[in-house]
């Protein structure tokens, strides 16, 4: 209740804002999957009109967005990678973690599935039999918080492919679309979030052979950085996100009629 009346009060607060003639600028460092999928490209020009603020952003992988923050850079950050977030906070760079969004991990690939992982029970068992069979694997090598999250998968099975220097493996250092791009060219598997995956499927010639574990969840938070320029304004932006406003854009946003976003306050777990 405390939580909601806080939230009331500052979208008042943020109305008000929004009569200034001179709106501040929030700087604001994301992943890139809010930003290939079009979830900002629908939900800022919307907080904009109803604040009288600006939003500028960069987009980019949770690694690099977090290292935007701890410099100073920006006022904000959306990211999706739990450990380092909290790290982020607890080391003072960042303040009112906030978890505003979810989807989910797919597992894409070739539909001729040559690591035969469709039938498989859980993501381990899909990177094991990807694995041992060899088949071409591009990863997002790029410290963002999918590539975080695959690394943590092959730690699990005590499997460092790119250590290995496997010639099946391949780390791309790019964005998911580029990715993805990818994929469709030389028909790799890879790990994707269902939103940009969605944003990118009729580019190409690439399958989701696997999805529903609850591993593969991806929860996106938002923090405001403690030494933030437009500190007041970052947080108010996370309070709109955070609000009832906020959460319904989220679901009601749709790549070809998909929802690909899910409001927190409704988190469960797809069938």
């Amino acid at each position: 209740m405390m939580r909601l009346c806080l939230i009331s009060t500052l979208l008042v607060a943020l109305a008000a804002y929004g009569c200034k003639n001179d709106p501040a600028t929030i700087r604001m460092a994301t992943t890139t999957s809010v930003e290939s999928s079009g979830l900002l490209s629908y939900l800022i020009p919307q907080f904009e009109k109803e604040s009288g603020m600006k939003v500028e952003y960069v987009a980019v992988g949770t690694g690099a967005a977090l290292k935007l923050g701890e410099n100073g850079d920006v006022d904000c950050v959306l990211v999706h990678s739990k450990p380092e977030e909290e790290k982020f906070v607890k080391s003072g760079y960042g303040v009112n973690r906030t978890e505003i969004a979810f989807n989910y991990y797919v597992i894409v690939g070739p539909p001729t599935d040559p690591a035969n992982i469709k039938d498989c029970k859980s993501t381990s068992e899909c990177f094991a039999k990807i694995y041992k069979s060899k088949a071409k694997f591009a990863s997002r090598g790029d410290d963002s918080g999918t590539h975080k999250k695959e690394r943590q998968i092959w730690n699990a099975l005590k499997f460092t492919p790119w250590s290995e220097k496997a010639t099946w493996y391949v780390e791309i250092g790019q964005g998911m679309g580029f990715v993805l791009n990818y994929c469709f060219e030389k028909q790799c598997y890879t790990l994707s979030d269902n939103a940009t995956y969605v944003a990118y499927k009729n580019k190409g010639n690439l399958a989701i052979l696997f999805e529903g574990d609850p591993a593969l969840l991806n929860i996106y938070s938002f923090i405001t950085v403690t030494n933030a320029r437009h500190r007041k304004e970052a947080m108010m932006l996370q309070l709109w996100l955070a609000s009832e406003r906020g959460q319904e854009l989220i679901e009601s946003y749709k790549i070809n009629g998909n929802t690909v976003f899910y409001p927190i306050k409704g988190a469960r777990l797809l069938k």
